[in-house]
């Protein structure tokens, strides 16, 4: 992941001292400051006191799209949230689209 914006050690001990086991953020400005993700829009970030340096990215299933366009490497994402997307049994995906089909996949373990 490119450097982050804030100390993670600073972080964690303001976290510790206010006994905060994680924090989340739910503007776009405290989203692309915690994980660099520039298209934040409804994602939230979520930086746990036990790992403080790995911010991950909550991303609406509507949006992941948008993970392709701007990734930040290394990021750990997780998709939230209802939208159908349906492939085709033979379709051949390129890199961006297994991402995406990936992130999508995961939220749906049903699928």
């Amino acid at each position: 992941m490119r450097e982050l914006l804030y100390d993670p050690d600073r972080l964690a001990q303001a976290m510790a001292d206010s006994g905060l086991d994680a924090l989340v953020a739910t503007q776009p400005s405290g989203v692309r400051y915690r994980t660099r993700f520039p298209k934040a829009g409804r994602s939230l970030a979520v930086v746990t006191r036990d790992d403080p340096a790995h911010p991950q990215l909550l991303v609406p299933a509507v949006e992941l799209d948008y993970l392709v366009e701007d990734l930040v490497p290394g990021l750990v994402h997780r998709a939230w949230g209802e939208f159908v997307r349906e492939l085709d049994d033979d379709a051949v995906l390129d890199d961006n689209q297994r991402l995406v089909a990936a992130a999508h996949a995961d939220r749906r373990r049903d699928l």
